[in-house]
């Protein structure tokens, strides 16, 4: 079928971006040999990012085909401040099916602004053919704030702990507080010596 320097350039040709597009499609798209769900995929993007954190997002194409057919779906993204697993995937889709396949997003640094997490479907032929880009924004990459949470926790934990401290600083035996007991007690002998 396809030998594997073929299936290496084409691998490569991706990466780089040099595949030729057939044509570019918005999230809605008609008579497209292969297609992606454009609804699921944006609603599997989040709107908002926590650094660190994993998000899977899902991708579900279809094959419009009455022959089975290689698609290769590669993840653009930007990447400044996204991690991205797979970056791109090889399916084979039989005859009138549906595949769903998930990717992984990993944000690693703030981002100003909005970014793009794009999906873009290639058939593979003779050379790869772009099919189809499905776009998703991500409106925000921001800190967790349960670090400061924690921050803000401790230090009251440790003030209270403090304060407790030096409240209870002279101990207390039975009840009773024999310094006291003892002040009032020489007090008292004082009075009866004089």
């Amino acid at each position: 079928m396809i030998n594997r320097l073929s299936f290496t350039i084409f691998l490569i040709s991706l990466i780089v971006g040099a595949a030729t597009p057939m044509s570019v499609q918005s999230n809605t798209s008609k008579n497209l040999p292969v297609e992606i769900d454009g609804s699921l995929f944006g609603s599997s993007v989040p709107g908002s990012m926590v650094i660190g954190r994993n998000y899977s997002v899902n991708v579900m194409i279809s094959n419009n085909l009455n022959q089975s057919v290689i698609v290769v779906i590669r993840m653009d993204f930007p990447v400044e401040s996204i991690l991205v697993d797979p970056l791109v995937r090889t399916l084979v889709l039989e005859p009138r099916d549906q595949v769903l396949t998930h990717f992984t997003l990993i944000a690693y640094d703030t981002l100003a602004g909005r970014a793009n997490i794009t999906a873009v479907l290639f058939i593979l032929d003779d050379k790869p053919i772009e099919v189809q880009r499905v776009a998703a924004t991500v409106t925000s990459i921001h800190r967790s704030s349960l670090p400061q949470i924690a921050l803000v926790l401790v230090g009251l934990i440790s003030v209270s702990l403090v304060t407790l401290f030096l409240v209870r600083r002279k101990p207390i035996r039975g009840g009773h507080n024999y310094r006291v007991e003892r002040v009032i007690a020489d007090v008292n002998a004082g009075i009866e010596t004089a």
